[in-house]
């Protein structure tokens, strides 16, 4: 049987958040690595969680679930994750062919920076050079409606 305690650097910090009181009928000792077994657990911010040992060593990070929500919201507040911004050229040379440069001034597929906040209004032409389309909406979901509507329309 292997047990939590086998490995105690690995389980170091899964054995320190386990709840002192309210897992009274178990021993950390009994419990297997690939337990299904509900055990409660504490963070050391305080917050109590009910989970099994294998569903706590699947998580990639360590956090408890509100921990990890707050570590969410701070990542999302200080853009951790956010997309590096590219020109449109950069991220599909195929749509920026369809770039209507006269009806966009001054921006250019060069310059134009996508990341997932890019919500500009700007003007295309079909991939056959047909028709002019006006899309709001971000370069994923504009790159798929383009293609679409220009196999619609021909």
């Amino acid at each position: 049987m292997i047990n939590l305690l086998i490995n105690t650097s690995l389980f170091k910090k899964l054995l320190s958040e386990w709840h002192p009181t309210k897992n009274d009928h178990l021993n950390p000792e009994d419990i297997t690595y690939g337990s299904y077994e509900y055990i409660w657990w504490e963070c050391s911010e305080g917050h109590v969680w009910g989970s099994t040992p294998s569903d706590r060593l699947k998580v990639e990070d360590e956090l408890c679930p509100k921990c990890m929500k707050k570590k969410q919201q701070l990542d999302k507040l200080n853009n951790v994750n956010k997309i590096e911004a590219k020109s449109l050229r950069d991220i599909d040379p195929g749509l920026s062919k369809q770039w209507n440069f006269k009806r966009n001034a001054d921006v250019t597929p060069d310059n134009e920076m996508i990341d997932e906040e890019n919500w500009n209004v700007r003007w295309w032409i079909c991939g056959r050079g047909l028709l002019e389309i006006d899309f709001m909406i971000k370069l994923c979901v504009r790159t798929v409606q383009i293609r679409k509507f220009a196999k619609t329309t021909h």
